[in-house]
């Protein structure tokens, strides 16, 4: 195995062990409008996660969609339009 992929496993077992709480204020950030602008990435540095794509994996394991889904859906609802397939 190459230093990289040990690296990207470790960071990945790190992921996964992160509470439920960070990724449920990383949840409501990126929910939230006024932050509508921020990238997903600070938001996931925020929650604790180095890498955006640990991030993405722990966050669609526990949610059952992506960052970018879970933020899309969440401001379709509230400027009122319920986004496709809901």
């Amino acid at each position: 195995m190459t230093t990289c992929c040990a690296a990207r496993r470790s960071a990945a077992r790190a992921g996964r062990s992160r509470s439920r709480g960070s990724q449920a204020s990383a949840r409501e950030q990126l929910a939230d409008p006024a932050q509508s602008g921020v990238p997903a990435h600070p938001v996931a540095v925020r929650a604790g996660f180095e890498h955006h794509s640990v991030f993405t994996r722990a966050f669609r394991s526990a949610y059952g969609m992506s960052p970018r889904d879970h933020r899309r859906r969440a401001l379709l609802r509230e400027a009122g339009a319920a986004p496709a397939g809901d």
